[in-house]
């Protein structure tokens, strides 16, 4: 078992190097164009997503900003039982799902279809966010009152 694997091994990187590399990585870069096929890493797709939405550089710098410090700032809040845990539950899953969608758009080529669901995407992100926290911001109200 050890030789077989010792002889694939050898096959794949004395033999034939170049047997499971992309064919792309051989064409003749040009410095003047970066290529449309390059997407970043996964965790990065659904800031690339965002940051793709906007035709405004500046406004899509904002985004990924406000990206960062809006769900820091919704961390502060502290949750005690509340009796909307469902609501927020269901809140927070359509968020997760919405940030997978985010995701898959990033890495989509830039596109009519995939740009217009960016940018509804890119807005449900924030609204999410902020039903959120307005949620919880009641639940907060009503343990209050009690």
């Amino acid at each position: 078992m050890g030789l077989l694997l010792f002889l694939g091994f050898y096959y794949f990187v004395l033999l034939s190097p170049y047997f499971l590399s992309d064919p792309e990585m051989y064409i003749e870069a040009n410095p003047l164009v970066s290529p449309l096929h390059i997407v970043p890493e996964l965790y990065f797709l659904f800031a690339y997503a965002m940051l793709r939405a906007q035709p405004i550089k500046v406004a899509g710098v904002l985004l990924l900003v406000s990206r960062l410090v809006v769900p820091a700032l919704l961390g502060l809040l502290v949750l005690r039982m509340s009796s909307l845990r469902v609501v927020l539950r269901l809140l927070v899953w359509f968020f997760i799902s919405n940030v997978v969608l985010l995701s898959w758009l990033g890495q989509c080529s830039v596109e009519e279809p995939y740009t217009f669901f960016r940018m509804i995407s890119t807005s449900l992100y924030f609204v999410l966010l902020v039903c959120v926290s307005l949620v919880h911001l009641f639940c907060e109200w009503l343990y209050s009152a009690h």
